[in-house]
């Protein structure tokens, strides 16, 4: 049996949550805002048309895409 060195990678990826209000036409992002202004945007639009996701904190596409198919790996 022969092994290789090599070196290890440790990779944080940072998530924060988006909230969009589709009747009032408004966003805020949890990268910039503290829990309770992102609590009281929901509590405000609440009875709107309100959608929420989590995405990636991160614009590097290689990320953005391992995320994504770990997703649609994990949800078959």
């Amino acid at each position: 049996m022969t092994a290789e060195p090599r070196w290890r990678t440790e990779v944080r990826v940072e998530f924060h949550t988006v909230a969009e209000c589709k009747t009032c036409n408004k966003t805020i992002s949890g990268a910039d805002c503290n829990q309770k202004e992102m609590n009281d945007f929901v509590a405000k639009h609440k009875s709107h048309d309100l959608s929420t996701s989590t995405v990636p904190g991160t614009n590097d596409p290689r990320v953005t895409k391992a995320v994504e198919q770990a997703i649609k790996k994990e949800s078959r």
